[in-house]
């Protein structure tokens, strides 16, 4: 449990993506088919990696590293390659976030709970999640029929939205007859692989981009060092699904942006 890169974007919502390996040049191939080279540019300069996995159009904006929204407005910005500032919830705010759980009576459903207590354990913090039946500042449910589809070789399981104006993100969707081949031989999730997938998720909303795989200029929490394999913040739902919760970096990183010690960054 080595080493931990958790980072922290500007506004964009996040999903988890199980993908297969393609080369490089089929991904630039399709790329070439939906994303100008000006975004694809554009794109570098947030420190995404556009070379890996392909971009692809979505609605009003893009979906880049297989999982993250990044909005036509964003893109049109003029101070675009500047923005890797933080997004947290305020330190205020933090110590209160209410969470909804209104996945219904399924195995999502049944992990939520096991998920929340993993973010309300972490020593040192003051970040608290609290359970409510309404007014919630995350809402979490499953995803209608036409969101989160299946994307040439990859399935989406969740997808989480990060904090605005010192709040807390307010929505995550799960997927929740997702499969795929890489996972469980093809089977769909089970609770306790929902229980990290839901982690995951939060993460996001609390402010956790994904820790990147290669290299990146994305933005790191100060003081934690740059990989852990273990990280819940890994990128693929096949890195994440068979892992144990928080590892002790993760743990560092949370402690490091919501608690009470002089160099903590939530304000």
């Amino acid at each position: 449990m080595k080493n931990s890169k958790l980072l922290i974007l500007w506004l964009t919502v996040i999903a988890i993506s199980a993908c297969e390996s393609d080369t490089v040049e089929e991904n630039q191939e399709v790329q070439q088919k939906e994303v100008s080279e000006e975004t694809l540019g554009k794109l570098k300069n947030m420190g995404f990696n556009t070379e890996i996995i392909p971009v692809f159009k979505d609605g009003d904006g893009v979906i880049v590293e297989g999982d993250i929204y990044i909005s036509n407005k964003e893109l049109t910005n003029p101070n675009i390659s500047k923005q890797k500032y933080f997004r947290l919830i305020s330190c205020k705010n933090s110590k209160n976030i209410k969470i909804k759980n209104s996945l219904g009576d399924n195995v999502a459903g049944k992990a939520f709970d096991a998920a929340v207590k993993r973010w309300n354990s972490v020593n040192g913090s003051f970040l608290k999640l609290k359970v409510v039946k309404k007014d919630p500042d995350i809402n979490i449910r499953l995803a209608d029929k036409n969101e989160l589809k299946p994307r040439n070789n990859s399935v989406t399981y969740g997808q989480g939205t990060f904090p605005k104006n010192g709040k807390a993100g307010d929505l995550i969707k799960l997927k929740l007859d997702a499969k795929h081949s890489s996972i469980n031989n093809g089977k769909k999730l089970t609770q306790k692989q929902w229980v990290n997938v839901i982690t995951h998720e939060i993460g996001h909303n609390i402010g956790f981009a994904h820790i990147k795989e290669p290299s990146s200029t994305a933005i790191l929490v100060p003081g934690t060092p740059k990989f852990d394999k273990k990280s819940i913040m890994r990128t693929y739902t096949n890195d994440i699904v068979g892992l144990s919760g928080l590892t002790e970096n993760d743990k560092k990183a949370t402690k490091r942006l919501y608690s009470n010690q002089a160099n903590k960054i939530c304000k």
